[in-house]
């Protein structure tokens, strides 16, 4: 007889152990935790960002106003020089183009930021009341609030884009940022201790920076006179008062400050007639001495800056009697563009006329 060889199967090796014994329950699913969403990436130009800067530059306007020269006017006054009109004016014209990066952005923003700024200035100095820190504040602020509403007005018209978020979800996005690259990951210790220190040096310069401007004293605006007779001289000054002679008065005007513009009001009268009606008498004439006379010049001065002007009398009639005492007032009042009253006082002449 030929051997007969059976096979027998046995169970499968790679059988979990639960259906060896029969038991055909399957085994409960493993749990796997959900993917955990990653936060949106922060934009660039949007609504919490342009919210941000007006308000920043609301408080600038109102500090400059308010309390001019302050510590805390220094830094708002470089973020609305460098960032602050620039970056309203770019949320308008490239907030739709997504292919801009933050590298290419912040430049632009910059350069449109300092060109308003330029454009604002020289349009104040030649057109408007002067170059102060006050109105370039309000132009500041005009830019940033007109970029907000343009901006949000615009984002809410697009029926493809949704609600704008928040002005928290905005702000978060660069604080975030900012803290995952101050943890300097994938860098070498060497490469560290360079970058703190780069960032303690631009911190130092920028302390050194707000200390020199707020520790210097500003002057304040300085008007000197010097009073001269008709050989333009000091010892030239008449006793005796005669038709047609020129007295002379040196204004001299310093502006510590920014550019700004001023006016010089000139009134003189005399005590005996204090009520008599003011004459205008152009500059290029002298101003005559008698009754009442007045005459007004606006001119601008530099920060810096100091100007002086030659302003002339001419002695005329005091009076009927011979060899009468009279007293003349000569008032000079120094203004803002504005017309308020920046210094102001008198000058006594004592001058006897010989009959």
């Amino acid at each position: 007889m030929l051997p007969v060889l059976l096979v027998v199967p046995g169970p499968p090796a790679d059988a979990p152990p639960s259906t060896t014994g029969g038991d055909p329950t399957p085994a409960p699913p493993r749990w796997v935790p959900p993917p955990v969403a990653s936060p949106p990436e922060a934009r660039f130009y949007s609504y919490g960002y342009l919210a941000a800067t007006a308000a920043l530059m609301a408080v600038y306007a109102l500090v400059s106003f308010f309390a001019p020269h302050s510590i805390i006017e220094i830094p708002l006054g470089l973020f609305a020089l460098l960032f602050a009109p620039g970056y309203a004016l770019a949320a308008l014209l490239f907030a739709r183009q997504p292919g801009l990066t933050w590298i290419v952005n912040l430049p632009i923003v910059v350069g449109l930021s300092v060109v308003f700024n330029v454009l604002v200035g020289i349009a104040l100095l030649r057109v408007g009341p002067g170059l102060s820190t006050w109105s370039g504040a309000l132009s500041d602020l005009g830019a940033a609030l007109f970029g907000l509403i343009v901006f949000t007005v615009r984002e809410a018209a697009d029926t493809q884009a949704g609600p704008p978020p928040a002005v928290t979800q905005d702000l978060a996005g660069p604080l975030r940022a900012l803290r995952q690259r101050l943890r300097l990951v994938g860098y070498s210790p060497g490469q560290r201790a360079a970058a703190v220190t780069l960032l303690a040096l631009i911190v130092v310069v920028l302390g050194v920076i707000v200390y020199v401007a707020v520790a210097q004293p500003h002057e304040d605006l300085a008007v000197s006179f010097a009073m001269y007779g008709p050989a333009g001289t000091v010892d030239s000054l008449p006793s005796s008062g005669t038709n047609s002679s020129v007295l002379g008065v040196m204004l001299t005007v310093s502006n510590n400050g920014t550019a700004q513009g001023f006016q010089i009001l000139v009134v003189s009268e005399t005590v005996a007639f204090p009520h008599a009606p003011l004459t205008t008498i152009p500059w290029s004439q002298p101003l005559p001495l008698g009754r009442a006379t007045e005459s007004l010049l606006a001119f601008t001065l530099g920060g810096g800056k100091n100007t002086s002007m030659p302003i002339s009398f001419e002695l005329t009639s005091a009076g009927n009697s011979t060899m009468s005492f009279t007293l003349y007032t000569v008032s000079f009042t120094l203004e803002s563009a504005a017309g308020t009253p920046i210094q102001s006082f008198q000058l006594p002449l004592n001058i006897t006329r010989a009959g």
